[in-house]
């Protein structure tokens, strides 16, 4: 609200505000129907502004004192609330004419904007409606033809309540959210409001669709042209005609005698659709009937208003829920053992981790181990469990489950596994392994077995042999019904085979070579089933391939260079069919007839050179190591490549493209990648016998790396390169400085690190980037008491654009910090202070970034025993607890100001602190809290206070 004084005459007065208060309504009239607005609008009435209007706490004939009172008690209570002495009370005003031959026949209604809302923690779901009023007066109606509905749900999944406008007062419309389906969760809603009132409740569905009281994102209020239904009531050879108010007859529904309705033929109990339009009914007398849809009578309509008031949840539910568990173990001295566990929880019980909510859950395990024959133990498990998920759509809460685990999912998988073990005899393992899934909701079945063995020995020079074969057999099976409903669905029968292989080969100590090997491959047939057929099909599926070798050779005892190279290769056939193009011909392909290949490839050459085992005499040199190596790193990705085209055999990259591809195959992308690395590590002084002042030149040391890349890449048939170096990338270090003065008795305990690297990045004739980077750090105790750290780093980034010849991006970073920690008693004390600034230019100098920050801060850390335990009652004795406490707190200010960014100016003070209490080993108990205030230089709606406070229990077993 604004009020605005212009300088006038001079005249002296006052101004006084009587009354502010909101005006209109949130509701608005639906979309698209604006030329419809003579004949249904929506707005606001109360007892205050409008005298027609009567309040429900007024209400003298129907249900809206009674709901007054149920929501707010009193009429006292609820002015002391609001702090009034008048009671207002509100209700969304629709007003409608439904006379005209251009009113829609699905009608009109009025929406509102809202977050979802979960009513499923209540049994009812209640509003007030006011019978129809002659617009603008107290005058009430008293004529048919528009019946009031309200739509609650989602867009697609709803129940409409439709309630006839026809009477006087207020009316309380009660809807029982009931389980239509007997999953536990509450999905339609029913009418339990007095039967007289004439409610009827149609649900709406999509496909499949379920409503979820969970979350209501949908509630719309409207008014419809009512619409007489007559039915032909045949019992046996004797048949009547009765009207209903509904074309979907439904249990509730009151049938009469006449178009008027005033004499009733009797409510519906149960019905029965047998085609559409035709039902078979029992009535209240328990007569059977069968009811044939005849005619419609629509009404000529009315004009009015009907109020809308207080749609609340009433009955709220409180949840018990059950679990419980057992386990039972059974030991046989020399035999082995078995055992069991059971575990059950209702869809009611939850815990802090659940995942998803409104579960049942079973598992049962079962497991035997026999270990009689020592030279063939054996074991077997078999694992169920049964887990039955409310099919629940349109909801955000179960995205953790998806949509193939909803209903009910019963799972089984076993394990048979033996052992031969014998000394100097190879160890043979042999494994069968089963997995069943069935999914209830989706009519699919899943099935797996998998038979398996392996083998590991050792035998003279052939070191740690493994070997392995497994085979599986897996399969997917959708009933009929869903292969007719989508062509997304088919069954599939997967064969997998899967061979491994290992051996280190080491004839002597000098010499290793380890090469592997595994393959795995896929090849699966389909079924797919139409009305009056089906289709059959088989292909290749996938292919996965790892080879390579390491090996080690120590040719003396200061020379052992290390190769490797390995390689993957994967495969994978198309599983749909596609359309190809090539030499202009656009061609269809069929279910695996094409696959893409992928190809890494890491190899290298490595050695590490000792000062030590070089020039072992040399003190100089003794502590001079150099670890250098030189590495690969290839990779390839092919597209479209025939079916039948073998990759398992193209072991190098570098080896040029591959032949034989097919006409349609195509080398998505490739990458050449070569490293150096070389890195140097010298203490040139270490070896020497130094004292004194000179003392701290031993300690010196020097470390430095070099790397170079040269990068091939290209992309879809665009070549471009790319290269990095990094020399140098060197830190000095030296300890124990306060030696060359002598000044231990105040500084102790130093050390200093230099840094300084150069980085250039070039991709070859677009851009070049060199990055410079030094700075160092002094620790040091001062008067053997503060532990202090002095830091400066300093970063500088230049790009330039290689073909125009100007600076794309120049960056200099510069931080400065000081820190010491000293204690008092058993509390730490650590005060800081860091200042980092940031600059930023773009093209042609132009400044885009420009900030500097300074934050001081201030630690303070307690930590403490209380030496003390914990009488345990009734056996008199002592618990000894470690009753240990951490107190940590942390108080800091940060100052930021910006040139360039208005936002980056603003001053901030944050508190955070923490209380741990250490119980005993395995119990903890930690409170925390932070506090947070932000002061924005110029923008007041930045500034921000922020708290948050939390309590952790942690019980470890």
């Amino acid at each position: 609200m604004r009020i605005t004084l212009k300088k006038g005459t001079k005249l002296k007065g006052q101004i006084k505000i009587a009354n502010v208060a909101l005006s209109g309504t949130a509701w608005n009239p639906q979309e698209g129907n604006k030329d419809l607005s003579e004949q249904f609008s929506v707005s606001g009435i109360n007892n205050v502004d409008n005298t027609n209007y009567e309040p429900i706490f007024a209400d003298r004939t129907g249900d809206g004192r009674e709901v007054f009172s149920y929501l707010y008690g009193s009429l006292d209570n609820y002015k002391k609330s609001t702090g009034s002495a008048n009671a207002l009370d509100q209700a969304l005003n629709l007003k409608f004419n439904t006379t005209g031959g251009n009113f829609p026949a699905d009608g009109v209604y009025a929406n509102r904007n809202f977050s979802t809302m979960d009513f499923s923690q209540h049994r009812e779901v209640r509003f007030l409606l006011h019978g129809a009023m002659q617009q603008g007066t107290d005058i009430s109606l008293n004529q048919d033809g528009t019946e009031f509905f309200l739509k609650v749900g989602t867009e697609s999944n709803y129940d409409k309540v439709v309630v006839p406008t026809n009477f006087n007062g207020w009316r309380l419309i009660s809807l029982k959210m009931v389980d239509s389906n007997g999953d536990g969760i509450a999905d339609t809603l029913q009418d339990v409001s007095d039967p007289s009132y004439n409610v009827r409740v149609e649900p709406v569905r999509s496909s499949n669709g379920i409503l979820n009281f969970q979350e209501v994102s949908l509630i719309l209020a409207g008014v419809q042209k009512e619409i007489h239904y007559a039915y032909t009531l045949e019992r046996g050879e004797d048949s009547e005609t009765v009207f209903s108010r509904s074309k979907i007859l439904q249990p509730g529904l009151t049938l009469y005698k006449d178009e008027n309705f005033t004499i009733v033929a009797g409510t519906i109990k149960t019905t029965i659709l047998q085609q559409e339009g035709v039902y078979q009914i029992i009535l209240s007398n328990n007569e059977t009937y069968t009811a044939k849809f005849d005619q419609e009578k629509p009404t000529l309509g009315s004009q009015g208003e009907v109020w809308l008031n207080v749609i609340h949840l009433a009955g709220a539910i409180t949840k018990e829920g059950t679990a419980y568990k057992g386990d039972v173990v059974v030991k046989l001295d020399e035999w082995g053992s078995a055992g069991a566990k059971y575990k059950y929880q209702d869809s009611n019980f939850e815990t802090p981790l659940s995942v998803a909510k409104n579960q049942e859950v079973t598992q049962q395990e079962y497991f035997v181990k026999v270990n009689k024959i020592k030279e063939f133990p054996m074991e077997a498990n078999l694992t169920k469990s049964s887990t039955v998920t409310p099919l629940i759509t349109d909801s955000k809460d179960y995205n953790t489950v998806s949509l193939l685990d909803k209903g009910k999912v019963d799972r089984q998988s076993t394990m048979v596994r033996g052992d031969f073990i014998k000394e100097n005899l190879p160890k043979i393992g042999l494994e069968y392994t089963t997995d069943q899934v069935k999914y209830d909701v989706m009519k699919r079945k899943d099935d797996a077995r998998t038979y398996g063995a392996t083998l590991s020995h050792t035998a003279g020079s052939f070191k740690n042999i493994s070997a392995g074969y497994h085979i599986t057999d897996s399969s997917i099976d959708y009933d009929r019904s869903k292969h007719l409903e989508s062509a997304n669905y088919y069954n599939t029968d997967e064969n997998t085979q899967k061979m491994n292989m290992k051996v280190t080969y080491q004839p002597n100590n000098s010499f290793t070579f380890t090469p592997s090997y595994s393959l795995s491959k896929s090849k699966e047939d389909r079924t797919q089933y139409s009305a009056a057929s089906q289709q059959d099909i088989s292909y290749p599926k996938a292919l996965t391939q790892n080879t390579g070798f390491n090996s080690t050779w120590k040719i003396n005892k200061w020379l052992a260079p290390s190769v490797s190279y390995n390689i993957s290769t994967q495969e994978n056939n198309n599983l749909n069919a596609k359309t190809l193009t090539a030499s202009g011909t656009r061609v269809e392909v069929g279910v695996g007839e094409v696959k893409t290949v992928n190809r890494n490839a890491d190899g290298g050459v490595s050695l590490t050179l000792n000062g030590n085992e070089l020039l072992p005499n040399s003190k100089l040199f003794n502590t001079f190591v150099i670890s250098s190596s030189y590495r690969i790193q290839d990779a390839d990705a092919w597209a479209d490549v025939d079916s039948g085209f073998d990759s398992r055999k193209a072991l190098w990259i570098r080896g040029g493209s591959l032949k034989d591809v097919g006409d349609y195959g195509y080398r998505k992308s490739l990458i050449l990648r070569d490293t150096f690395i070389s890195t140097q590590r010298w203490s040139p002084l270490a070896r020497y016998e130094m004292g004194g002042a000179a003392s701290p030149l031993k300690t010196i040391s020097l470390i430095n790396n070099f790397t170079k890349t040269l990068q091939s890449n290209e992309q879809t048939g665009t070549s471009y390169d790319s290269t990095s170096l990094t020399l140098p990338d060197m830190t000095f270090s030296i300890s124990d400085l306060e030696k060359f003065f002598y000044g231990g008795r105040w500084f102790s305990s130093s050390n200093l690190k230099l840094r300084y690297s150069w980085v250039e990045q070039t991709n070859t004739g677009t851009d070049e980037q060199y990055t410079k980077q030094y700075g160092g750090d002094l620790r040091f105790m001062l008067f053997n008491y503060f532990d202090t750290v002095l830091n400066y780093t300093r970063k500088d980034s230049d790009k330039t654009d290689l073909r125009a010849g100007t600076s794309l991006e120049t960056v200099r970073d510069s931080d400065i910090s000081a820190q010491t920690s000293f204690y008092v008693g058993s509390l730490r004390v650590t005060p800081k202070v860091l200042y980092s600034a940031h600059d930023k230019w773009l093209v042609a100098g132009k400044i885009s970034e420009s900030t500097t920050t300074t934050t001081p801060s201030l630690n303070l850390r307690w930590d403490f025993n209380i030496p003390r335990g914990i009488k345990l009652p009734f056996v008199n004795k002592m618990y000894n607890a470690t009753n240990r406490v951490i107190w940590n707190t942390t108080l800091t200010y940060t100052d930021k100001k910006s040139p360039v960014e208005v936002k980056d100016n603003y001053q901030m003070y944050d508190v955070t602190t923490s209380l741990d209490y250490e119980m005993s080993q395995n119990l903890r108990f930690t409170l925390s809290g932070g506090l947070t205030v932000l002061n924005h230089a110029y923008v007041e709606t930045e500034d921000y206070t922020a708290y948050n406070v939390a309590a952790n229990v942690t019980i470890q077993f």
